[in-house]
């Protein structure tokens, strides 16, 4: 039985360690993003989404890859109509 809370706490303390780092990373990222830009250097955004700690299945990669297409095509058309309507 002690065994099993030992690795339990083991366990806990691992996730809490990696979930540490990862607020560590978003801070670090924050920080470097206000920095970058006070001190005129090039601009950096801060993350727009979580960053992705698992790798993605097929199915989001999918779904990704059609939303890039929906975007481009998005752009594309605007281009067009601005093309069109300079001529």
């Amino acid at each position: 039985m002690a065994a099993a809370y030992r690795e339990a706490y083991l366990l806990k303390r691992r996730v809490h360690n990696e979930d540490m780092w990862i607020q560590g990373a978003y801070f670090f990222d924050a920080v470097g993003a206000v920095i970058s830009t006070s001190f005129g250097g090039k601009r950096r955004d801060y993350a727009k989404k979580p960053y992705d700690l698992f790798p993605k299945t097929a199915l989001e990669k999918k779904q990704e890859a059609r939303e890039e297409r929906r975007k481009l095509i998005q752009y594309l058309t605007r281009l067009k109509k601005a093309f069109k309507n300079k001529k």
